[in-house]
């Protein structure tokens, strides 16, 4: 907390000039203008300690303070985990967390290098999907799979993403919205899910037909155990319905 405390501290002074972008074209910038700048006046007085290391006072702290954190050992292993959680499992493999950390270290934290070495890494093509889809992944997905293109975000806007627990562009914290399974299979949430795909389906499943559309959409991954759900379904709504509702296709 001293850390968040001092860093909050080396911020001081920085500020955006509001006046300047309230009178520039569209509220915005002009080409090649500073969107911020250091007023000494508005600054904490003073060297500042973070993780251990003494900044001197004024506005080249920012810097070297941001250059520090970049090359942390911490800060590689952090966004290693966090980029080998979201794109591949949960609890990743060690492995491939350690392979994405030496790239980061060996690169100077160069991300092309980093997401190059993810793509590459043979535990990142695992054959069965592992990561289950976010509301707003959930419902993106289902609109391309049924090709509804501007349709789904009529009414509501947000083609109901809220209502499934995820409000676009408002993550709860600067951490962002939880990437982790649990943290979107709670009771409520699995019934919300289920309430929303049964409305899709009620609209769109006498459109399509449900059966054929998970064979060219999920391919191998479609298995037997949901085909013969799809097969017994009562209607086309109920196919449907069960389909966007298949482990196969709630995750990615």
């Amino acid at each position: 907390q001293a850390d968040v405390t001092a860093f909050a501290a080396v911020l001081t002074g920085w500020r955006v000039p509001l006046r300047e972008l309230a009178a520039g074209a569209a509220g915005a910038a002009a080409p090649g203008e500073p969107t911020c700048r250091f007023e000494a006046n508005w600054h904490q007085p003073g060297p500042k300690t973070v993780l251990g290391r003494t900044y001197a006072e004024g506005p080249a702290a920012l810097d070297a303070l941001l250059h520090d954190l970049a090359v942390h050992p911490s800060t590689a292993r952090f966004i290693a985990t966090k980029l080998a959680r979201h794109f591949v499992a949960d609890d990743p493999p060690p492995a491939l967390v350690a392979t994405l950390e030496a790239d980061f270290r060996r690169t100077g934290g160069d991300l092309p290098s980093l997401y190059r070495t993810l793509l590459l890494a043979p535990e990142a093509w695992s054959p069965q999907p592992a990561k289950l889809k976010t509301p707003e992944e959930f419902v993106i997905s289902s609109a391309r799979l049924l090709q509804l293109g501007d349709r789904a975000f009529t009414r509501p806007p947000d083609g109901g993403v809220l209502q499934l627990g995820q409000r676009l562009q408002a993550a709860p914290s600067p951490a962002g919205w939880p990437d982790r399974a649990e943290e979107w299979l709670g009771p409520d949430a699995v019934w919300k899910r289920v309430e929303w795909a049964t409305r899709v389906a009620a609209l769109q499943g006498r459109q399509v037909d449900a059966r054929a559309l998970a064979r060219a959409s999920l391919g191998p991954l479609l298995q037997e155990t949901t085909q013969r759900q799809l097969e017994r379904a009562a209607d086309g709504p109920q196919a449907l319905a069960l389909l966007l509702l298949a482990p196969e296709f709630q995750r990615r």
